[in-house]
């Protein structure tokens, strides 16, 4: 038995290829550089103008 589906739900059969996502380990040095940028990235995005 199946449960209900919402009715704006396409079938499974109809969904887009691209809905799926694929996750994958990373090693301990891939993390850290990730940890970095991203680090990096918000510094950059929340510093604040000069007399703001």
């Amino acid at each position: 038995m199946s449960s209900p589906r919402h009715p704006h739900e396409p079938e499974r059969s109809e969904r887009p290829v691209l809905d799926t996502v694929r996750l994958r380990r990373l090693n301990r040095w891939q993390a850290e550089r990730l940890r970095e940028d991203l680090a990096d990235l918000y510094v950059e995005s929340s510093v604040t103008p000069p007399g703001e």
